[in-house]
């Protein structure tokens, strides 16, 4: 695994607390505190990073005095500063700690150092969610990873943040995230220092609890949820409120760099540059045969699907059994001159059988949810513990559904295919105002199936934009074109119709109502293929060469001698000429060649040089 450093991030700035660094904890200034409990982990060497700044002269004076290796770099270039650090100490893994985690846990340092050693990942941390108490921000990373991060960042905040581009780009970096279970799933508590109230529940914890300095974060938190008044006194100081402003506007930052927050659905992370959320669409191509649809999901896993969505209605629970003119298909569809009733008779998912296909989906390792059509719906899967609930495009206008669902606390994807931007600002507001913040908006075309050119899926980085959720695209067009064209444009979740042959019939003999749009397993995997292709073509902005694009740079034009050309013989257009390979001069010195003489007799093909010109000659 080779040596492991911890690298403190340290400085004396603070708006909020200036020189809160040093300030003084049971006898230690705190950056103290930071070193003597990093020390007490597995890690090799701890090290401070600060800048050249002179008001960090104190630092550098403190940590000489303590024996703590310090190292200066730029204040604006933290990537760089790390770097530099983290070469200098020859540090094959690095740990980034920073100076405001006076609680910083030990332990948790070694489950990070465990992890990694044991798997081949680039990056892990605990950060990538706020599950642990803030104040245990951990981060750890190859010297390879950072050293690429150096050389491909090219975003001031970036460079500001050290490890956000790796972060931000999984098509480079193996990542993974690590969150809290147990008694250290406490998101709400905060142990750092920024404010006068962290510094106040600071004091308090070292005042009352014997060698809080050295003590595991479990016997701090216990203490907190003993004395609440000291817990929640940073809780509800007006920081917080900053807190969740700044992370807003960070979340906002990201978005506007392609980055959208992140959303779990069962064991797949969406957003936040995870691999874009494949979804087969059983929808009613099981033609009422329970076998065919165990059949059909068995190839959405061999084809490469990350779900399989169900559908949980009934005739009834959906429409009324009416030959009113109303409930009439006649919208020039694929389904018309039959009523509403009689359609869904022939295309609902019995409800006994999706326990079972639920189970079945899970068994295969896909991630198994449905759209819930009324409250009933929600209820059953409620009562199946399915992970996410999905709103259908002609259910967008109903509000008290969609209300009901998202007051279950799950992830609410929600369709768009009929809706007015009106219907979609209600149906958001319908989740928010039971605290539901969990939102997928997906663009949909609601025609079956759906010309290319009423797709519009720039729509998609519109909504998500507009709304600052997560979007995607679920699809009824025919092939594969536009959903892997929408992954182009930042969509994170996709939906296609799944069947196993489009000309099956049912026991009736006739087709699938959803055949038509609906892609086969060759074709699904054709489309899994041209996603995952897609996410690794987008890659990064990028403007360094690899090195067999360095090798390709030898194809290149460059200056040759074209012709045989004699000692004292002047340069021309005519026997200097820009050729490929690329091994000569660069042809932005032709200017400065034509006019001069030979130096001496040149044969055709020699590579043009500075070194074959006679400057001395006279005329």
């Amino acid at each position: 695994m080779g040596k492991t450093a911890i690298i403190i991030q340290a400085r004396m700035g603070s708006s909020r607390l200036p020189n809160k660094v040093m300030i003084n904890l049971a006898g230690k200034p705190i950056i103290q505190h930071v070193i003597e409990r990093c020390r007490k982990s597995k890690a090799d060497e701890v090290i401070v990073a600060t800048s050249t700044n002179s008001e960090n002269d104190e630092i550098e004076d403190f940590c000489k005095k303590i024996g703590c290796p310090c190292f200066r770099g730029s204040e604006e270039d933290v990537l760089d500063r790390y770097f530099q650090a983290a070469e200098e100490n020859k540090a094959d893994i690095v740990i980034r700690i920073t100076s405001d985690c006076p609680l910083i846990d030990y332990a948790l340092i070694d489950l990070l150092i465990d992890e990694f050693s044991s798997k081949s990942y680039d990056y892990i941390s605990n950060v990538l969610a706020r599950t642990f108490p803030r104040g245990l921000d951990a981060e750890i990373f190859s010297f390879a990873a950072l050293k690429k991060a150096h050389e491909l960042a090219e975003k001031k905040t970036d460079r500001e943040h050290v490890t956000s581009f790796i972060y931000a780009n999984p098509n480079i970096f193996k990542i993974k995230g690590i969150e809290a279970s147990g008694f250290l799933r406490r998101p709400d508590i905060r142990v750092t220092i920024d404010t006068k109230e962290d510094l106040e529940v600071l004091k308090s914890i070292f005042e009352n609890l014997k060698d809080a300095a050295h003590l595991p974060i479990s016997d701090i938190l216990k203490y907190l949820d003993a004395n609440p008044k000291i817990r929640d006194l940073n809780r509800q100081s007006e920081f917080s409120q900053i807190i969740k402003n700044k992370e807003e506007g960070v979340r906002q930052e990201i978005n506007a760099g392609k980055m959208p927050l992140e959303i779990k659905i069962g064991n797949k992370k969406i957003g936040r540059n995870n691999p874009t959320f494949i979804i087969a669409e059983l929808s009613c191509n099981h033609l009422q045969d329970y076998d065919l649809a165990v059949k059909t999901i068995k190839a959405m896993k061999e084809s490469g699907a990350d779900a399989v969505k169900l559908q949980a209605y009934t005739p009834d629970t959906i429409t009324l059994d009416s030959d009113n003119e109303d409930f009439q298909i006649k919208q020039g569809t694929i389904w018309d001159g039959q009523t509403l009733h009689d359609l869904y008779k022939k295309a609902y998912t019995p409800w006994e059988w999706i326990p079972k296909l639920k189970n079945l989906s899970e068994e295969l390792g896909l991630v198994c949810f449905s759209s819930s059509f009324d409250k009933t719906a929600v209820d059953f899967l409620e009562e199946l513990d399915f992970p996410a609930h999905k709103i259908s495009s002609f259910e967008i206008t109903d509000i008290p559904l969609i209300k009901y669902a998202a007051s279950k606390g799950k992830p609410i994807i929600i369709s768009t295919g009929i809706a007015e931007l009106s219907d979609i600002e209600k149906a958001i507001e319908a989740c928010k105002s039971v605290n539901n913040n969990q939102i997928i908006l997906l663009k949909c075309t609601s025609a079956y199936p759906a010309p290319y050119e009423e797709s519009n899926i720039k729509t998609i980085p519109d909504l998500e934009e507009r709304f600052e959720v997560i979007a995607g695209l679920s699809d009824h067009t025919l092939g594969i074109s536009v959903p892997v064209a929408a992954v182009a444009l930042g969509a994170k979740i996709v939906e296609k119709h799944f069947i196993l042959d489009r000309n099956l019939k049912s026991r009736n003999g006739e087709l699938s109502p959803d055949a038509a749009f609906s892609l086969e397993p060759e074709e699904f995997k054709l489309l899994v293929e041209s996603i995952r292709n897609t996410e690794r073509a987008l890659g990064v902005v990028n403007y360094n060469l690899t090195e067999k694009a360095k090798r390709g740079r030898e194809f290149a034009k460059s200056l040759y001698i074209a012709k045989d050309t004699k000692k004292g013989e002047v340069f021309t257009e005519d026997n200097v000429r820009s050729v490929r390979p690329g091994f000569g001069l660069h042809p932005e010195n032709l200017d400065k060649i034509l006019g001069k003489r030979a130096k001496t007799d040149i044969k055709k093909g020699t590579r043009m040089a500075f070194s074959l010109i006679d400057e001395e000659y006279k005329t």
